[in-house]
């Protein structure tokens, strides 16, 4: 588990669909980002010792400055996000983030969510827009108090019909 300031707005620094060939353990990652990746395939991901089963459908967040490492049988696709958060003062609320998580039946939202801050974040590097890069910051927020909250979102009835 990771804490994560409620209201910190994360730096985009890679977000895509990007394929893993990861047999063993073998290439282990110590990054300064903290990366987001919504899986596709089948193996086992090892963050700071502690070993994790992954499937199509899990989510996993490698915290930075902590080790990873994947063991997949055959190579496969997830989608990925690098990211820094911008300084927060200390006594702000926090929400936490899981280090792994299987969405079930939730996973069907993962996947436009990834892929929109994918597309703010390519925007904004071609273009070189302060705007877009916000945009795609102020979505990755979003989409890690999403993961955050996940359990009530999954509980909570259908919102009521309005303007």
């Amino acid at each position: 588990m990771t804490a994560w300031p409620l209201d910190a707005r994360p730096v985009v620094k890679v977000a895509g669909l990007f394929p893993l060939r990861a047999k063993g353990f073998d290439y282990v990652y110590c990054a300064t980002v903290h990366a987001l990746h919504f899986h596709e395939y089948r193996g086992s991901i090892r963050i700071d010792g502690r070993v994790f089963p992954i499937e199509p459908g899990t989510l996993t967040l490698s915290p930075a400055e902590l080790e990873s490492a994947y063991d997949i049988p055959r190579p496969g696709v997830h989608w990925c996000i690098h990211f820094i958060p911008q300084p927060v003062r200390a006594a702000r609320p926090r929400i936490t983030l899981p280090w792994v998580r299987p969405l079930g039946a939730l996973q069907g939202e993962a996947v436009p969510r990834f892929a929109q801050v994918a597309r703010l974040h390519h925007a904004a590097e071609h273009e070189k827009d302060a705007a877009m890069a916000a945009a795609a910051s102020i979505a990755l927020q979003e989409l890690l108090v999403w993961y955050a909250l996940l359990d009530r979102v999954g509980r909570t009835a259908a919102a009521p019909r309005g303007d």
